[in-house]
This record gives structure tokens, sequence and C-alpha cells, in this order.
């Protein structure tokens, strides 16, 4: 009896210490985070990021029956969509690029005649930002969308020797996917470290032969899958935007150190744009024709995410090129 209750107390504590544990680190990592980005995370992490943000946005400018408009409310909305390269990791959330393209717009039209809203979210690819989109708009209003991303699209399945690795997002097991969702809702750490936890600590990486005679042929097969699924999201997006009546820009995202497959992305989005003609503003080719010190000079230490140098390029290079396309109210 002595004995069992002794295994009840280790077990217990070993239990307690374990929490404990993760406890501390995930209010570490948050508090690092709010330190790093000054905004977006604090101890709210119950809803994601974006969630987070377009809450807090519409509390501002939506008017309950009895209120009157505001300068906000009859402003052109421009909602700026994609991954972690729009919402802004490693800089201040008044040094993103969206936020800064609001301050410039409205700089030059001389009055508040612009909003721009970061709807960006780390991590996520084309199927989840229309997914996205889609309750934004069931919320509310834009006017414009400005879609900046296919990173993620090109780095979610990665190729090694012919063979996909998978994280939990293309798991098809109902208790993985509900597990990494409630992870992913509830702590920033395992966010964070979505990918290596994913692979390694956690859940292993179900691994599977891509179809296909040889190595070569698995790489390009997956290649094509990425591509394809980005294509059909984008063709998605321009037909919700027709319906709607908002205008839809694309943005290609510059990087110095890019995934294998994003050059097809990025081709894949340049004969789209002339297919289905679609406004394009090419800002990866702008910062590739910069000399090579400048451009690198934008980035952080991962070669994909900007610096507030290179956010503030970007958002002037899209204030310039967007100037023919507003309709300021």
């Amino acid at each position: 009896m002595n004995k069992l209750k002794s295994i009840l107390q280790n077990v217990t504590l070993s239990a307690a210490a374990i929490i404990v544990f993760f406890l501390v680190l995930e209010i570490s990592v948050r508090a690092v985070y709010y330190y790093r980005t000054g905004e977006g995370y604090y101890l709210y992490w119950g809803r994601t990021n974006a969630e987070f943000i377009l809450s807090r946005y519409f509390a501002g400018i939506l008017k309950s029956k009895d209120d009157g408009e505001t300068e906000k409310d009859k402003s052109y909305i421009i909602a700026a969509l994609g991954g972690s390269t729009v919402y802004g990791w490693f800089v201040p959330r008044d040094k993103t690029w969206p936020y800064l393209l609001e301050q410039k717009l409205n700089e030059a039209a001389g009055r508040h005649a612009f909003s721009v809203i970061n709807c960006g979210q780390g991590g996520s690819d084309s199927t989840s930002d229309i997914a996205r989109i889609k309750d934004f708009l069931a919320s509310g209003r834009a006017d414009m969308i400005i879609y900046y991303a296919g990173i993620n699209d090109s780095v979610m399945r990665g190729v090694k020797k012919g063979r996909a690795y998978y994280t939990l997002d293309y798991m098809n097991t109902p208790f993985l996917e509900r597990l990494n969702g409630m992870l992913m809702k509830f702590s920033l750490f395992y966010t964070v470290l979505h990918e290596k936890l994913t692979g390694r600590a956690i859940l292993k990486k179900k691994t599977g032969k891509i179809k296909g005679s040889s190595d070569g042929d698995g790489v390009e097969e997956l290649t094509e899958y990425s591509a394809l699924r980005f294509k059909q999201n984008i063709l998605s997006l321009n037909e919700l935007c027709k319906n709607m009546n908002i205008k839809l820009v694309l943005g290609t995202v510059p990087a110095i150190k890019a995934p294998p497959f994003y050059s097809v992305i990025l081709d894949e989005t340049r004969a789209m744009a002339r297919q289905s003609r679609m406004r394009l503003i090419d800002v990866n080719a702008i910062f590739d024709s910069l000399p090579a010190a400048e451009r690198d000079s934008m980035f952080v230490e991962d070669g994909v995410h900007l610096n507030e140098r290179g956010t503030a390029f970007v958002a002037g290079f899209f204030a310039k090129e967007l100037q023919n396309l507003l309709d300021p109210r």
C-alpha cells in the first residue's frame, strides 16, 4: 500500500513538474516575442494572431446601431493578406509594411482616406489564407486585397531525396488534426517551433514515397502539386473578389534564402497575372534588381523576413505602384 502511494506521489510530482516546466517555457516565449514585436502576442494567444488583429480592428471601426459614422468607416479599406511576411515577424507592429503603407497613403492624400488591415498570419499558406479572408469579409468589407504570399506554399511540404515529409497539417488523422489545431490555437511555444516539434519531439513526421520512378520524378511531382494548389487558390480568390467587386493585387515576396520550390511559385504567380489579367506588383523582381549589398541589408538572418529598412522599402514601393488603382472616399 505504501509502495503504491509512493508511486502515485512520484507520478503526481513528475506530472506537476512537467506542467510547470512547459508553463514557464510558454511564458518565456511569450515574453521574448512581446519584447521583439512590441505587440500582437501578449498573453492573449487563446485566439490566433490574425483573429486578434481582426477583432481589435472591427471593435474600432464597426459602429453600433446608435453610433454615427467615424472617419475610418468612410475610408478605403485595403486588406493585406498572407503569412508572416505580411504579419511582420521580427519587427514592431508599427514597422510592418501594411502599417507603413497606410501612413504613406494617408500622407499623400492629406487626410485619413485609407485603412490598411494586416490580415497576415505566421505559417499560413494559400489554403488557409483564402479561408481567413472569407471570414474577414463575412464580418466587414474590403475595397482591395493585396495578396502577398507564396513562400509557405513552397515550404510546407519539404522534399529530401524524393521523399515527402508531412507535418500534422497534412495528416489525415482526426485526433492528430485536433491536437495540432488545439496546440496552434493556445500555445505560442508550439506555434513558434511548429515545424521542429511536429517533426521530432512530439509527433514524428509521416514519410511516404512520392509516386514516380525516381527521386527526380518525385520531386517534380511534388513541385507540380504545390504549384497547382497555389494556382487554384489564387484563381478562387480572384473569382471571390470579382463577385464582391473587390480589387485584387498580387504581390511577389522577396527572399535571398528562398525555399527550393519558391521559383516555381513565382513563375506561376507571374503567369497567372498575365493570363487572368490580375494586377501584379513584382516586389521580388525589384529586390533582385538592387545591388546585392543593399538588397541583403533589408533582411533579417533567415533571408526571408524583412527588417525595418526592408518593410519601409516595400511599403514605399506598394504606395507608389498603387496610386493609379486607388479610389479614396
